[in-house]
């Protein structure tokens, strides 16, 4: 948790490396896969509270001393973030 920017090569603020970024380009341009969201009324709220529950609880943690301030960047992408890196989605409640 406090060294993964420092192995990854990022830098401060970076947005982490996730399972999305493993997807290939298609030659064509085209999404690279269809994502579906499943109950999507409350699903799409919580990409945002992800990041904000990771933040607060790391917040005294470093304050405190028990975490290097890098540990910031070991974090879920926030919700902006994340649909950068989408490109087709069907929303399903």
């Amino acid at each position: 948790e406090n060294y993964s920017r420092h192995v990854a090569g990022g830098k401060p603020g970076d947005p982490p490396v996730t399972l999305l970024d493993y997807f290939p380009p298609t030659p064509d341009g085209g999404p690279r896969f269809t994502l579906v969201v499943d109950e999507s009324h409350l699903t799409v709220r919580q990409l945002g509270a992800c990041y904000a529950g990771d933040h607060a609880r790391k917040l005294p943690l470093i304050d405190n001393g028990y975490r290097l301030p890098s540990a910031l960047d070991n974090r879920p992408l926030t919700e902006g973030e994340f649909w950068t890196k989408v490109q087709e989605v069907v929303f399903v409640s």
